[in-house]
């Protein structure tokens, strides 16, 4: 924390079907191990989200938290970095952190909850929500995939992608990771022996990279409402898409040109063709390969007034 004064928030008034989902998940968080009591001078509110099936998952709002804590910073690898490596996967399984028992025992009680009706909770492993927590994620599971077992297993944030050739190969890699995992005493969801891969608004499959059409669509229908927080967000976290997109930071300099210091907020035909031209480049972004780096790679670069870019391709049978 940034000082000793203790942080105590309001509760949020639930009705009482929400307080049952609460009351709930709770239980199950106790059985589980992950939550305990306790007497904290500190108290943050829970917030009921709701999940695309429509039911309830319950968060706990740690913005204020947050805002009095130091973040610990660790770096991250960029998943582009990740989906290279995944040229020769012909089996893939995803490997997904459930809890991790991964912070002090003397931070625990700023992590202090309110349920209505009971006790003061804090957790036993690291909660999301804290904005340390991709981070501290990061740096537990690179103790866990260390860099001997780097080109068959990666880990990215709470995820661990093991791949392998042949079915033998892949079992043996996530033996391997199983024992790791246990000795950390770490636990997962799991999805074993997939052809394709959904990350993030990528589906890796066979060697090529593609955008995930859910996904798209999900940002297509972002793309609907634009106004100037969106493309605050749009500009911010494009990265996600860019790499699909061709001439991406061309094609939206006339909205992102409506944020500089001192420009007037006027959506106009330039903005209104430029997120058209958007969203089909999204709808008919190209296929990508997973790159052979042991072939020859070309490297082409443009740039102009307000974008720049660069396209790495390879001749695969004759054709770039």
């Amino acid at each position: 924390m940034r000082d000793d004064k203790p942080l105590k928030q309001r509760y949020y008034p639930k009705n009482p079907a929400m307080r049952k989902v609460i009351d709930e998940q709770v239980d199950e968080l106790i059985r589980a191990r992950a939550i305990e009591p306790l007497r904290s001078p500190h108290s943050t509110p829970i917030v009921l989200v709701k999940r695309k099936t429509g039911d309830w998952r319950m968060c706990v709002d740690y913005r204020q938290l947050n805002v009095h804590s130091i973040p610990y910073t660790y770096p991250v690898p960029r998943i582009n970095h990740i989906l290279e490596r995944l040229r020769h996967a012909q089996y893939i399984s995803t490997l997904d952190l459930i809890l991790a028992d991964s912070h002090g025992a003397g931070s625990r009680e700023c992590t202090a909850f309110t349920v209505s009706g009971r006790e003061l909770f804090q957790w036993r492993v690291m909660p999301f929500g804290l904005h340390s927590a991709g981070a501290t994620f990061q740096r537990v599971l690179d103790t866990v995939i260390r860099p001997e077992i780097e080109p068959h297993a990666f880990a990215y944030l709470d995820d661990i992608v093991v791949i392998g050739a042949t079915k033998a190969q892949h079992v043996e890699n996530l033996r391997e990771v199983f024992r790791r995992l246990r000795k950390a005493n770490l636990r997962i969801n799991r999805s074993f022996f997939r052809k394709r891969l959904v990350y993030l608004v990528d589906v890796i499959s066979e060697e090529v990279i593609c955008t995930d059409p859910a996904k798209v669509e999900a940002i297509r229908n972002f793309l609907e409402t634009l106004d100037s927080q969106g493309v605050t967000t749009m500009s911010r976290d494009g990265v996600v898409v860019q790499v699909q997109v061709p001439n991406f930071a061309s094609l939206v300099e006339p909205m992102t040109r409506l944020l500089k210091m001192g420009q007037k907020w006027e959506w106009s035909d330039e903005q209104e063709e430029s997120l058209r031209k958007l969203k089909e480049s999204l709808t008919t972004a190209p296929v990508l390969a997973c790159p052979d780096f042991s072939a020859r790679l070309i490297l082409q670069t443009d740039a102009s007034d307000y974008g720049l870019g660069a396209v790495l391709t390879q001749e695969v049978e004759g054709e770039e």
